[in-house]
C-alpha cells in the first residue's frame, strides 16, 4: 500500500508515480463498476478513495472536501455524467471547478466524447477499463495538468484543439486574451497525507 507505480515513458518524465497521497472520487450507478475502478486504483496505490452511485449525492460532498481527480460514469440518471461534468465546471467558487475529471462510458462514439469534452471532461476512457488504460489517463491527469480555460462558451481543461491550443499559446507568451476568456492555472492537488 503507497507504493510507487512504475510509470510508462511516456506519460510523465518520472521514473515513479506515488498516487498514495491523493484524493479519489468514483461516481458511478453500478456496484459493480464502482468495486471495479476502487480495486484498480488500489493496485496503482491509492488509498483516498470516495464512492457514489448518485452524481447528486457526490456533488454534495464535493462541496465541502476537495478531491485530485474525479473519475464518472456518462450515462446516469438523474443525472448524468455530462449534467455531472456542468454542474461541477459552472460552480464558479466551487472549491473542486478545476479538478480533472475523467469520464468514463460504454458509450463513446464521436458524439458522446466531443460532448464529455465539451463539458469539460479532461479525458475520456471507454468501457471496460483495463488498468493500463486508466493508468495513462490517471497519470496524465495528475501529473501533467492543462490549463484551466473559462470563456463565454466553454469551461474546463485546454482541450487538445486548435482553439484552446491558440489560447493556452497567447497566456503563455503573456499576451492579452479575448475579453471572454480567463486561463486560470490547474487546480492545486491536495497531496493528503
Amino acid at each position: 500500500m503507497g507504493e510507487a507505480v512504475k510509470a510508462p515513458m511516456d506519460v510523465c518524465a518520472k521514473d515513479e508515480l506515488n498516487f498514495s497521497s491523493y484524493r479519489y472520487l468514483i461516481i458511478d450507478d453500478n456496484r459493480h463498476m464502482v468495486v471495479l475502478l476502487r480495486e484498480i486504483l488500489k493496485s496503482f496505490g491509492a488509498v483516498h478513495i470516495r464512492e457514489f452511485t448518485a452524481a447528486a449525492d457526490a456533488i454534495e460532498l464535493m462541496d465541502t472536501m476537495s478531491f485530485d481527480l474525479v473519475l464518472v460514469d456518462g450515462m446516469m440518471a438523474p443525472m448524468s455524467g455530462l449534467d455531472f461534468l456542468r454542474r461541477v465546471r459552472g460552480l464558479e467558487n466551487g472549491i473542486n471547478r478545476r479538478v480533472p475529471i475523467i469520464f468514463v462510458s460504454a458509450y463513446t462514439d464521436k458524439e458522446m466524447v466531443l460532448a464529455a469534452w465539451n463539458a469539460g471532461a479532461n479525458a475520456v476512457i471507454a468501457k471496460p477499463v483495463s488498468p493500463g488504460n486508466l493508468f495513462r489517463h490517471l497519470s496524465a491527469c495528475l501529473f501533467k495538468q492543462s490549463p484551466f480555460i473559462v470563456s463565454s462558451n466553454y469551461i474546463g481543461p485546454c482541450r487538445p484543439i486548435e482553439a484552446d491550443a491558440a489560447l493556452a499559446a497567447i497566456w503563455a507568451r503573456g499576451e492579452a486574451l479575448p475579453s471572454d476568456v480567463t486561463i486560470l492555472p490547474p487546480q492545486p492537488l491536495s497531496r493528503k497525507r
